[in-house]
């Protein structure tokens, strides 16, 4: 069964109505309570010139700048070993600020490994 809150949720999903932008951008951040009413704007060539990279949250189709980290592909044994994330198949860092759509393994801080999907 299907509570309220979840219908809500997906409510708020599909209706990014109201959303703010500053001028000169067309993208629109997507926050993590979901709601699109307070999340931040950037602008698109800002993201490009600072070496970011355009991504698009599949579930809301909200886009988001995400940031190269400046050790990406360095050895890890922790998730304190990353400016973002330790992923536990490679031991590497990840080489950007937050992870794209699907399931990843991660080493979190204490050591231990773990799967987070995104959405």
């Amino acid at each position: 069964m299907i509570r309220l809150p979840a219908l809500l949720a997906l409510a708020l999903l599909a209706a990014p109505a109201g959303a703010q932008t500053r001028p000169g951008s067309d993208v629109q951040l997507v926050p993590d309570h979901l709601t699109f009413e307070s999340a931040p704007t950037f602008n698109v060539k800002d993201c490009l010139l600072a070496g970011g990279r355009v991504e698009t949250y599949p579930l809301t189709g909200g886009r988001s700048c995400n940031m190269p980290t400046s050790d990406g592909g360095q050895t890890c044994h922790t998730g304190a070993d990353c400016e973002s994330y330790c992923l536990s198949e490679t031991h590497t860092c990840h080489p950007w600020q937050s992870l794209g759509a699907g399931c990843h393994g991660l080493i979190e801080d204490n050591g231990r490994a773990v799967t987070l999907c995104v959405d």
